[in-house]
């Protein structure tokens, strides 16, 4: 019986965890649709008020418990690792979910069996589940953009013959591709359009991106407009 009911837990906790990830994955998308689909005028609304609700006071509620640790480098680190991973949220809030999560299964595992190393056991688990996820988006993110690397540049060199300049040419690939790449790209643009020198905003794509290929092509476009 107690097995029974440890697995049934374990198979509720699961559950729930795969559900949170799959929430934070289809409002990251919706969200790039919309914006996408609004650049056309295509829809004139997009996520409903009470999912935009939902999201917020989630994103609050973690926002709050990470601040305390935010602006420490280990997370500081880890806001690179959600950006390779595509995931939204920052490092602190991760961390507070991680370890919430696996907590939690700890806790109740403990109070359904008093067994603390089956609690220890499962919260490791759960811990090691939800980083594997991370790990496998970063991966399948990567493989996405090197794929679609070939596309961005020739989106570029057409551009660039029709007269546009490197920055417009950018801008093309944000508006025309679809993500990872494009994503990638509206971020340099962002980051262009405040100030931060060309050269700059591409390194950073290249770390958060983390393509030998893609790091290529950034030492050949600073040559060329070094040149």
């Amino acid at each position: 019986m107690a097995a029974f009911m440890i697995a049934m837990v374990a198979a509720a906790l699961s559950f729930l965890l795969v559900l949170m990830v799959m929430y934070f994955i289809r409002q990251q998308r919706r969200t790039n649709l919309f914006y996408r689909l609004r650049r056309y005028n295509i829809v004139e609304a997009g996520i409903s008020d009470d999912e935009a609700y939902l999201s917020d006071r989630l994103r609050h509620l973690l926002t709050r418990l990470a601040a305390p640790i935010a602006e420490r480098k280990p997370v500081q680190e880890l806001d690179m690792k959600m950006r390779q991973a595509g995931i939204p949220l920052l490092g602190g809030e991760f961390l507070v979910m991680f370890f919430g999560l696996s907590l939690a299964v700890a806790i109740v595992t403990w109070m359904l069996t008093l067994d603390g190393s089956m609690a220890f056991l499962l919260g490791i688990t759960v811990a090691g589940i939800i980083w594997a996820v991370v790990s496998i988006r970063v991966r399948r993110r990567r493989n996405a953009f090197t794929e679609q690397l070939g596309d961005c540049l020739n989106t570029i060199a057409n551009a660039l013959r029709a007269g546009y300049s490197f920055q417009q040419a950018m801008e093309v690939v944000a508006r025309e591709m679809e993500p990872p790449i494009s994503d990638e790209f509206v971020q340099v643009n962002r980051e262009v359009a405040m100030s931060v020198p060309l050269d700059t905003a591409l390194e950073a794509m290249g770390k958060r991106v983390g393509s030998g290929d893609f790091d290529l092509v950034v030492t050949a476009v600073l040559m060329r407009e070094s040149a």
